[in-house]
């Protein structure tokens, strides 16, 4: 994906996630912590050389499950689920969508249940996809 592409489909997600988290009250997890850890991660991707797409998305997307009331799911499920359906409709490859998701998992993994934390930190110790790689 071109950087120009790049920068307009990250933008085009970053609007439609303030969007939805409009309506959403809660000043710990709100846009402005949303809009907060999207800067940040963007900072550290590029400190990292890590992918920006990737990092980015995920942080847009990392809170999303709170805006979803499910009785008894904790919003980490929640928010991969909601980027399961997000993702679809913006111009990624299958593995641009893995990474995210993984992404958005693995941040949340210490409130995940402990089958989905402990496969997961044994994948990962650190979200550091180098720009060129098969998912940038």
């Amino acid at each position: 994906m071109s950087p120009i592409v790049q920068s307009h489909m990250l933008a085009a997600l970053y609007q439609e996630i303030e969007e939805r988290f409009t309506a959403f009250d809660d000043p710990a997890h709100g846009w402005e912590h949303v809009s907060r850890v999207y800067e940040l991660a963007q900072r550290i991707a590029g400190e990292e050389e890590a992918d920006q797409l990737i990092t980015g998305s995920a942080a847009l997307l990392h809170d999303i499950g709170r805006l979803i009331h499910r009785k008894g799911t904790q919003h980490a499920l929640l928010s991969v689920e909601e980027a399961r359906v997000i993702l679809p409709r913006y111009p990624l490859e299958p593995e641009q969508v893995e990474a995210i998701l993984h992404a958005i998992e693995v941040s949340c993994a210490g409130r995940l249940p402990a089958q989905s934390s402990a496969s997961h930190r044994r994948k990962v110790i650190t979200l550091k996809i180098p720009l060129g790689s098969s998912t940038s």
